[in-house]
């Protein structure tokens, strides 16, 4: 078999590899059965971070995920460095309105089959988002207290990108503007801008 060739990166050469390792592997076990494979998560929009996990959907062509798919799952799970996410499904049963597959993946190899994906009504979308985000914000608003200047720059970094502008993180952000690293002190001025 030849080598397994991305259609997109990460941007990480070592995800990148695990990557390529998964696919081969489902492409020996599996062979013309999978009509796909899609990253989603952190490694799409280089947010990952060391505990970030490896986000994967396997679509199988036909109507049925083949019994030795969770097999092939738990194996590779116990061979990669980086904690595995791999969910399979079949191309006639798609996952009815997942937004993150249809407009937050990547295909790294195979067909792409996004285009059969009906979006959710917007109500129901919103309200998973909204509960996402609730609890992103939680864990950021956290992340600004953390010993860690790492974490405390991401955090602040993400919170000026996903704008949250209510008292809490405004004033969140406040009491990190006389902090002793300049980095950071550049990186909430620039939150705090982009919340005013």
């Amino acid at each position: 078999m030849a080598d397994i060739s991305l259609l997109a990166s990460t941007g990480n050469q070592q995800v990148d590899k695990i990557l390529q390792g998964i696919i081969g592997i489902y492409e020996l076990v599996f062979p013309g059965c999978i009509r796909g494979y899609y990253l989603l998560g952190s490694y799409t929009d280089a947010t990952s971070v060391s505990i970030s996990d490896i986000d994967m959907v396997i679509l199988f062509k036909g109507s049925s995920v083949d019994d030795r798919e969770e097999q092939v799952n738990r194996c590779c799970s116990l061979i990669s460095p980086i904690r595995l996410d791999i969910s399979a499904h079949s191309e006639e049963r798609l996952p009815t309105g997942d937004v993150r597959l249809k407009l937050g993946s990547f295909l790294l190899y195979g067909e792409d089959s996004r285009d059969n994906i009906a979006l959710p009504p917007i109500e129901a979308s919103l309200a998973f988002e909204n509960h996402y985000l609730a609890i992103y914000r939680n864990y950021l608003l956290a992340s600004l207290h953390s010993e860690s200047l790492g974490d405390r720059l991401f955090a602040v970094r993400r919170l000026r990108e996903v704008v949250y502008s209510d008292e809490k993180v405004t004033n969140s952000l406040y009491a990190l503007a006389a902090a002793d690293n300049e980095d950071l002190r550049e990186a909430v001025q620039e939150a705090i801008g982009k919340i005013r």
